[in-house]
């Protein structure tokens, strides 16, 4: 049976594990720096879909609410000046950090934004760098990965084409 979508506050969304969450699966709106609603309908909202935010280019930024628990690995692709990612401090499965989506102990890097430019030094915490999580960055030229990484997943660095130096810590 499919599930139906619906919209409700600049958000398209389809109700998911027995109806009593929601996942975003459209954001609708123009808003630069969105901040996602906690529950809509009074159904918490847990999941961002993949292409959610997809080309949106007016995205900079977006904050994550604490009841989000899956942001799918393509959900903000393509947003070209899209450069930070904020996470509600109660967030228990996510953090960020520099505008980084990390987990909360800030071990697994799960996305870089796309508008990011410049180089960037992965934090000494993070032990994994997650599949796509800076697939399509175009405008980052260089990368330091910390000694104490130990997992890059596939296509972690799928498409950057403006990457130019990768310096590698020992593992």
């Amino acid at each position: 049976v499919p599930t139906a979508v619906a919209e409700s506050g600049g958000y398209e969304y389809e109700l998911i594990n027995g109806d009593t969450e929601v996942k975003i699966t459209r954001y609708l709106e123009s808003d630069a720096d969105p901040i996602m609603p906690d529950a809509i309908e009074g159904r918490p909202v847990t999941m961002i879909d993949w292409h959610a935010f997809y080309q949106i280019g007016s995205l900079e930024s977006v904050t994550i609410p604490a009841s989000i628990s899956s942001v799918s690995a393509g959900a903000f692709r393509e947003c070209w000046n899209f450069t930070a990612i904020h996470v509600n401090a109660s967030n228990p499965i996510y953090g960020s950090s520099g505008g980084v989506l990390f987990d909360e102990g800030l071990k697994h890097l799960f996305m870089y934004p796309f508008g990011l430019e410049g180089g960037y030094e992965v934090p000494a915490t993070t032990e994994r760098i997650g599949y796509k999580a800076f697939a399509y960055c175009g405008k980052i030229t260089s990368i330091t990965i910390p000694d104490g990484l130990t997992d890059i997943q596939q296509r972690a660095f799928f498409s950057c084409r403006s990457l130019s130096s990768v310096t590698l810590g020992a593992a």
